[in-house]
């Protein structure tokens, strides 16, 4: 195939994709390199306000609707209706440049499930002027817990408060701070010494992830 047939056939996928409306395409783990001849899976997010941003793999210049990564296109405005995905299918199942489709991760945090204490669980706090291990908490965030705030290294982050379920990670920080504490009856198999913890929240609480993160390959960058 000359390279003008490639160049056609490229032209006629861009155009399809913008007869689609609002979208991302770009390809996938490229958000800080412009697209090269390695690149060849796209990652295509579909908005409802009808802007779109294009940049095709195997696309040697750079034209108005190219840019390194992905440009700010205002707020998020991500589009989850059946209509619009299954005409975004039905168009890369047809496509001949496309070999496969594969559906994005869905990242969700999980209902959570606790069972009643006879006795508040109790977790001494660090010993003043001894050295700890710190252990990254990179979840939906942790608490402001009394018994736990002593052993908070620092927090980070990008999630707002009123978006973070906080009980899985709060989970995991009481752990680290008291794993033998907190599970005596196998305390003696635990590692003896306890660890502070550093709070990363980057995880929104439940339906709320495409409010923060524009396509799926975006959380993970």
């Amino acid at each position: 195939m000359t390279p003008q047939a490639v160049e056609a056939m490229i032209a006629r996928f861009r155009g399809r994709l913008n007869e689609l409306g609002g979208l991302i395409a770009v390809p996938f783990s490229s958000r800080t390199t412009k697209a090269t001849a390695s690149a060849l899976t796209l990652s295509i997010d579909l908005r409802s306000d009808g802007r779109r941003a294009i940049s095709l793999p195997l696309v040697p210049d750079v034209d108005a609707e190219q840019t390194e990564g992905v440009p700010d296109l205002g707020p998020r405005a991500p589009d989850r209706s059946l209509a619009r995905h299954q005409a975004l299918i039905d168009l890369l199942a047809r496509e001949p440049l496309v070999r496969r489709v594969e559906l994005p991760l869905r990242l969700e945090s999980g209902s959570a499930s606790s069972i009643g204490l006879g006795a508040e669980a109790l977790v001494q706090p660090p010993v003043a002027n001894q050295s700890y291990p710190v252990v990254g908490v990179i979840d939906s965030g942790v608490a402001a817990i009394p018994q736990l705030e002593p052993w908070r290294a620092g927090t980070a982050g990008l999630i707002s408060p009123a978006d973070r379920d906080e009980a899985h990670g709060s989970f995991i920080a009481g752990l680290l701070a008291s794993g033998g504490g907190l599970n005596p009856t196998i305390a003696n198999r635990l590692e003896p010494t306890p660890c502070r913890f550093f709070d990363i929240d980057v995880l929104p609480r439940r339906g709320l992830l495409g409010q923060y993160y524009q396509t799926p390959d975006e959380f993970f960058d």
